[in-house]
């Protein structure tokens, strides 16, 4: 007898535990839910860049020309009032061989 009632009051903790837990475990459903949600608008569905997203990689990725249209020293302006070329913006885009890990440009940028 003694050992039936082991059994049943194992049985019993085992329930509580889980009715205990139960509600921690729809919340955390719901978060991960939330978070897939979130990560799938904001990765899979974006489709075009804001302005400051290209400004901010060009400012970081330039080598001490922080903008496309003004020289390193801000007393000409460059690229006015004409067709700015793909070169200008791939060369503002990315980072040269030479230049990488660059990180005094970024800091003058």
């Amino acid at each position: 007898m003694n050992k039936a009632n082991e059994n049943n009051d194992s049985v019993v903790n085992g329930d509580a535990i889980n009715k205990n837990l139960t509600p921690y475990f729809i919340i955390f459903v719901i978060i991960a839910i939330t978070i897939g949600r979130i990560i799938y608008s904001f990765v899979y569905l974006k489709e075009d860049f804001h302005s400051d997203e290209i400004w901010s990689f060009g400012l970081s990725n330039s080598y001490y020309e922080p903008f496309i249209f003004q020289n390193a020293d801000h007393t000409e302006l460059i690229n006015k009032d004409k067709w700015i070329s793909s070169k200008v913006m791939k060369d503002y885009l990315t980072v040269s061989e030479n230049h990488k890990f660059s990180y005094d440009s970024v800091y003058y940028n």
